[in-house]
């Protein structure tokens, strides 16, 4: 059986796809706007997308990354090469058929609103993950994503704290804008049991963070 038996649908990457250094002014994204990935992690992006949707899965991806993060393109936020550079982001969504982006806090593509315009001119429907860790919050009124997280890594806040951000934001959460904790790390059995009892009872979506190269 797998996790996809258990009723997960979606498969991430997180951090770490990108070719650091290997774009404009050491980004890494190419004059085009093109997010560059390291060919040795992921020598063909469009065909692991498609393998996933044949296991009956659903890709997703990761922008804003920690890992070599991107410093501000010429021209500032909102200018030609930061454009270009969102617009490639959202092709290369679209063009790989990912249903699923994970939007960080490491680099300064981080407007969600830009993001969830882009993403609805590119045609092709998504989940967007509002990951700027109990920031950028909705309103009444406001959310361009699918779920937001509301407060910041669990190894570095404790599990007492995110319980306590998300009993105290998720009365923000409603049908198709849903509060999270952080994801469900792997830990001891009655650790992961709390926190999936929590998530539960406040109907929160269920994360799973590991790498799925260890098998121990």
């Amino acid at each position: 059986r797998s996790l996809s038996d258990a009723g997960y649908v979606y498969a991430n990457i997180d951090d770490g796809w990108q070719d650091c250094g290997a774009g404009v002014d050491g980004s890494f994204h190419s004059k085009d706007g093109e997010p560059l990935v390291n060919k040795a992690k992921f020598p063909d992006i469009s065909a692991m997308t498609e393998k996933a949707a044949e296991l009956g899965l659903r890709p997703g991806f990761y922008f804003n990354n920690y890992i070599c993060a991107e410093g501000m393109p010429k021209g500032g936020i909102g200018g030609e090469a930061y454009m270009r550079n969102m617009r490639g982001n959202v092709e290369f969504l679209r063009a790989n058929r990912f249903d699923f982006v994970k939007l960080d806090t490491g680099s300064v593509y981080g407007d969600l609103q830009l993001w969830h315009d882009l993403i609805r001119d590119a045609g092709r429907e998504m989940a967007v993950e509002n990951c700027h860790q109990g920031h950028d919050l909705p309103n009444a009124t406001w959310c361009p994503f699918d779920m937001f997280r509301v407060s910041g890594d669990l190894h570095v806040i404790g599990m007492d704290v995110e319980m306590w951000a998300l009993a105290h934001w998720v009365q923000r959460a409603s049908l198709g804008c849903w509060a999270y904790p952080d994801t469900v790390d792997p830990g001891s059995a009655q650790v992961v049991r709390t926190q999936f009892g929590v998530y539960a009872v406040t109907s929160a979506p269920l994360l799973l963070s590991f790498d799925i190269l260890d098998d121990a």
